[in-house]
């Protein structure tokens, strides 16, 4: 039962998710419990944090960090003890367990999209809880425009690990109809453009720069086959996305993509470090599983979201 009197609350996001609005679902969620206060830390770049001052001389009930968490110095200084953080596995994927264990000290109850995460962090003595998301696949239109034998891809090129020439050793022999191609790499990064041969040998239309959602999701309908983006994601919007609409997910053999993708069932898992060609023969058997599992997914995390809520609640 959800507590209608709501409390006090700071929640701090990564403020790159402006764009890409990848944790409305977590604020809408908190907004049953909490009058949330959304404050966007722009120290990533160089920018501004959220000053203690401020949190302290508003008093907040509780304090909420997506994705960053701020230094221990930075915690201690804090009167609100009701601490919650939303880690992402892309961004600690590389931090070591002596950089995690500073921070048991401050009791912080961490809320894990990510089961290799929660993993770690339960074994170091975290209070820790677990939850997978979907998409709701009702919100989203089910790709009908492309015939099943036509292979449609769509990549973004968000970053240099996962670039044309990796996408180009995937589909090998596959025979492509076309791709559409975002350039529009995350910031710190600059991508390389496919060859005036590839664009003509492939039927690759370049779409850049940032585009509005509307125009997203209209590109995505043209396809039918969908390169995950990022070697790790800490949830992953993209491509439960592309799962949800039905489309054949092909990723790389890590988290968070390969705590949803099947190999051979709903999407296709390869290593990144020596990617080859994958037969997409089977492809139209793949998109139906993926919608299928997408929706029996999004019941799962209807029944099972109220969990965080009253894992936060209780001291």
């Amino acid at each position: 039962m959800i507590n209608k009197t709501k409390k006090s609350a700071a929640y701090i996001d990564h403020s790159f998710h402006k764009k890409t609005k990848a944790s409305e679902f977590v604020k809408k969620l908190l907004s049953e419990e909490y009058a949330l206060t959304e404050l966007w830390d722009e120290s990533w770049k160089g920018g501004k944090g959220i000053s203690v001052d401020y949190l302290n001389k508003n008093n907040f009930h509780t304090i909420f960090f997506f994705q960053n968490l701020p230094p221990c110095k930075y915690l201690k200084k804090l009167n609100c003890k009701r601490i919650v953080w939303y880690p992402m596995w892309d961004s600690e994927v590389n931090r070591s367990y002596s950089e995690w264990l500073r921070y048991l000290p401050f009791n912080i109850k961490i809320v894990s999209f990510s089961k290799i995460l929660f993993n770690k962090l339960s074994k170091m003595g975290f209070d820790s809880i677990y939850l997978q998301y979907y998409m709701n696949p009702n919100s989203l239109n089910e790709n009908h425009l492309i015939k099943d034998n036509d292979i449609n891809i769509f990549f973004w090129n968000r970053v240099n690990k996962i670039n044309w020439q990796t996408v180009k050793r995937l589909i090998g022999n596959n025979k492509i109809n076309k791709v559409i191609f975002r350039n529009n790499p995350d910031p710190g990064y600059k991508i390389l453009l496919p060859s005036e041969k590839d664009i003509e040998k492939y039927n690759i239309k370049i779409i850049k720069g940032w585009i509005e959602k509307d125009k997203y999701k209209k590109l995505l309908s043209e396809c039918n086959v969908f390169i995950a983006p990022r070697p790790y994601e800490g949830i992953g919007m993209s491509f439960l996305e592309a799962l949800a609409l039905g489309m054949c997910v092909i990723a790389p053999n890590n988290a968070t993509m390969n705590e949803y993708i099947i190999l051979g069932e709903n999407g296709y898992l390869y290593d990144l470090r020596n990617s080859k060609e994958i037969d997409l023969s089977n492809f139209v058997e793949i998109r139906k599983n993926a919608r299928r599992m997408a929706i029996n997914g999004f019941k799962k995390w209807e029944q099972e979201k109220y969990k965080m809520l009253e894992f936060i609640k209780f001291p």
